[in-house]
């Protein structure tokens, strides 16, 4: 529902990979998304929400946001899904800092913004560098346009597979 409300309808698993990677999808603010402007009700403040479905509102229109600062096209887009993630971690400036600075998101630059962001506000921790790595973990291979495989395709898991000629069958035979 917020997902068509705040036009992201197509990336309701990532909005549900958030979730895992913010709270397992569990709690009163299931997208951490206290701190959130978009929060006028609650103490912004880490777990400030007490509502879990005013957390996934504020948590998506949170998300909305990065992925049109992103320019996001489709779910194969991901260099910008990637960018959109970890401005939702970082909560804003990260986007215009890494285009400005390094054209795009990358590992390095994500670690450099927290170090940065850790001497300048003289803190001990900024966010999750690797924040794009453990939400994707919970994101499908179909996520990116691919698909499930084709149990019924003799070639690829019988005739045409030297795998399954030898006797060695499974998920692991259809992504090589």
């Amino acid at each position: 529902m917020h997902a068509i409300e705040y036009d992201i309808k197509d990336q309701v698993s990532l909005l549900q990979a958030i979730m895992m990677q913010e709270s397992g999808g569990k709690g009163n603010d299931p997208m951490q998304a206290g701190e959130s402007g978009y929060n006028t009700k609650f103490p912004r403040v880490p777990n400030g929400i007490t509502e879990p479905e005013y957390s996934i509102d504020v948590g998506t229109h949170t998300f909305s946001d990065c992925d049109k600062k992103a320019n996001v096209k489709d779910l194969s887009d991901t260099e910008h899904i990637y960018l959109a993630l970890q401005e939702y971690n970082y909560e804003s400036g990260y986007i215009d800092w890494t285009i400005s600075n390094f054209g795009g998101y990358s590992k390095y630059n994500a670690q450099h913004f927290s170090d940065m962001k850790k001497q300048e506000l003289n803190v001990s921790g900024y966010g999750d560098p690797s924040y794009v790595d453990h939400v994707m973990r919970y994101v499908g291979i179909t996520f990116r346009g691919g698909t499930n495989p084709n149990f019924n395709n003799m070639e690829a898991w019988i005739t045409k597979n030297p795998y399954a000629k030898t006797g060695l069958y499974g998920q692991c035979t259809w992504f090589a």
